[in-house]
């Protein structure tokens, strides 16, 4: 009964598969995806409307700006915990070792 089971489970796993669905949806899910529509129309493939995205990323006003401080934040946080989880590892009774390595 158990194989029965799990037969039956795969068969409806592939009825789902099998629904055809559109290409794109009849209206746009967000106020977001209208913009993005807007802004890659004429370009069909994904990679063309990532980079027209990441061009009007870097060409905008604060585009570039935004980008390095993300960058920043992340590589600063980074820094910050490495640099003090040795020290604090070590106050806990690990080995310097132990500390060294995971930190």
């Amino acid at each position: 009964t158990l194989l029965l089971i799990e037969l039956g489970i795969a068969v409806v796993g592939m009825l789902c598969f099998a629904v055809p669905f559109p290409r794109r949806p009849p209206n746009l899910p967000s106020a977001a995806a209208q913009v993005s529509e807007s802004l890659s129309e004429g370009v069909e493939d994904s990679w063309g409307a990532l980079l027209v995205h990441c061009k009007n990323v870097l060409c905008g006003d604060r585009g570039l700006l935004m980008l390095a401080a993300s960058f920043a934040l992340q590589m600063g946080l980074y820094g910050v915990w490495s640099g003090t989880l040795s020290p604090v590892l070590q106050a806990m009774n690990f080995s310097k070792h132990q500390a060294d390595t995971l930190g």
